[in-house]
C-alpha cells in the first residue's frame, strides 16, 4: 500500500537506538516493497529531525534484484515490478550507489553452478516458448524425478540419514560430516511443507538411529 504509516517515535527505545544509529543494513533488499522503503525513509527523517534521504544516514541495500520480488497478493507481473524497490524514488533517480559483487561465494566450490545461477539472473538462458515464455530447463542434478517419493527426496538430497546419524551417534561428527549437511537443504515454497520434511527427517533419525 502507498503512504504506509511507522510507529517508531523519537521518544521510543527503538527510536533512540535509530537516531544515534549511522549505518543501518537492509538486507535481502530484492523482496522489499518500495512503500515500506518510503516509511522508513520518512520514519528516519522524523526521528532525526533532518529532511535529507533517510535522515541523513548511510543505509546499505543489500541484495540481488534477479531474486525473489516483493509479494504483491493477485499481482500480475508488471504490477509486482512496480512495487519493487528499484521503482522507490532514490533508486529511480539514479542517487543509489550501486557496487556488485564479482565472484559467488555460496557456489565458489561449483563453478558449473554459478555459472549457471548468473546466466539464469541475466536472463541469457534458452527459453521454451511451448511451456511458458520465461520457461527455462534446470540442469538435471537439480531436479527430481516427478514420481519421486518424498522420503526418497530426502535421502536424494542428504544421501542416508540413518547411516549418518548412527555415526554421529556412536561417534562425535566429523568436519567433513558436517560440511557435507550444510551443503545441501531442501527448500520449498511453505512453512507447512519445511515443517513436515523436519518432521520426517528427525523422525528418520531418531527412531530409527537410536532403537
Amino acid at each position: 500500500e502507498e503512504n504506509v504509516p511507522f510507529s517508531v517515535t523519537a521518544q521510543s527505545a527503538k527510536g533512540r537506538l535509530l537516531k544515534v544509529a549511522r549505518l543501518l543494513v537492509w538486507d535481502e533488499a530484492s523482496m522489499t516493497p518500495r512503500a515500506a522503503v518510503d516509511a522508513a525513509d520518512l520514519c528516519l527523517q522524523n526521528i532525526s529531525q533532518k529532511l535529507a534521504p533517510f535522515g541523513n544516514k548511510v543505509v546499505v541495500f543489500g541484495g540481488d534484484m534477479r531474486q525473489v520480488l516483493p509479494i504483491v497478493p493477485r499481482a500480475g507481473p508488471e504490477q509486482i515490478k512496480a512495487h519493487a524497490i528499484t521503482k522507490q524514488k532514490y533508486f529511480a533517480e539514479g542517487s543509489v550507489r550501486r557496487f556488485h559483487l564479482t565472484t559467488n561465494m555460496r557456489a565458489i566450490e561449483d563453478l558449473d553452478y554459478a555459472n549457471f545461477l548468473l546466466d539464469l539472473g541475466n536472463g541469457e538462458l534458452p527459453t521454451y516458448e511451448e511451456v511458458g515464455p520465461v520457461s527455462v530447463c534446470l540442469p538435471p542434478k537439480l531436479v527430481a524425478d516427478s514420481e519421486t517419493k518424498d522420503k526418497d527426496v530426502i535421502r536424494w538430497v542428504f544421501e542416508d540419514v540413518v547411516a549418518a546419524g548412527a555415526r554421529y551417534v556412536l561417534q562425535a561428527p566429523k568436519a567433513e560430516d558436517l560440511a557435507f549437511l550444510a551443503k545441501r537443504a531442501i527448500l520449498a515454497p511453505k512453512n507447512d511443507v519445511v515443517a513436515e520434511f523436519n518432521n520426517m527427517i528427525l523422525q528418520q533419525y531418531y527412531q530409527d538411529t537410536l532403537t
